[in-house]
C-alpha cells in the first residue's frame, strides 16, 4: 500500500515501474496506492507498462487511512523528497514494514535498513523491487520487521509528545 498524495515528489512514476517488475513474479500480491490528486498521468503510465489494472489500483484519499495500513502487508514510500515522513510512522505504528528510498530527510532518521525495513538508494527500481520481493516471499521476515516497526514507532509517540509540551512552554516562558 502507498498513501499520499499524485505528483511528481511522491515518486508514484517510480513505484509502478518498481511495480512492472515484481507484479509476474508475485501473482497474489497487489499494489494499492491512495492520495489527493490528478491520477490520470499514473493511469497513462499503467497501460504503458502492460500492468493488471485488476492488481494495481489508483485510488482517492482513504477515509480510514488506519484500515488501509492494518490490511496492508508491506508499506512502500517511493518518494523523490519526503519531509519527516509522519505516514512512515502511522504505518509502522500498524505494524507494517516499510520499504522506502533513502531520500532526503525523514526516511532515514526513522528506518533502521533491515530492522524495521528497507531503504534504499534514491532511483534503485531494481533494489526496491528486490527489497520488496524479499518481504512478500518471507512471512516471518514481514512478521519481525513488522514487530519492530511498531516499537520504533512507540517511541515517535512519546518524543512527539515531549516536544510539544516542550514548545507549549516555550510559547509561555516568551508571552510572560
Amino acid at each position: 500500500g502507498r498513501i499520499g498524495r499524485y505528483d511528481y515528489e511522491k515518486g508514484n512514476d517510480l513505484l509502478l515501474q518498481v511495480w512492472a517488475k515484481i507484479e509476474k513474479q508475485m501473482p497474489e500480491w497487489t499494489l494499492d496506492i491512495y492520495g489527493n490528486g490528478n491520477r490520470i498521468p499514473y493511469e497513462t503510465q499503467i497501460k504503458h507498462l502492460g500492468n493488471d489494472t485488476s492488481r494495481c489500483r489508483l485510488h482517492g484519499p482513504s477515509t480510514d487511512v488506519q484500515k488501509e495500513y492494518l490490511a496492508s502487508s508491506i508499506f512502500v514510500l517511493p518518494s523523490r523528497y519526503e519531509g519527516f515522513g509522519l505516514v512512515l510512522i502511522e504505518a509502522m505504528a500498524a505494524g507494517v514494514p516499510v520499504v522506502s528510498f533513502d531520500c532526503e530527510n525523514g526516511p532515514r532518521s526513522i528506518i533502521s535498513n533491515g530492522v524495521n525495513g528497507f531503504l534504499i538508494p534514491p532511483f534503485d527500481i531494481n533494489g526496491f523491487a528486490e527489497k520488496a520481493i524479499l518481504l512478500m516471499n518471507d512471512d516471518n521476515l514481514r512478521k519481525k520487521m513488522g514487530e519492530n516497526a511498531q516499537k520504533s514507532a512507540a517511541q515517535y509517540d512519546i518524543e512527539r509528545v515531549g516536544l510539544q509540551w516542550k514548545q507549549l512552554f516555550n510559547e509561555l516562558m516568551a508571552n510572560s
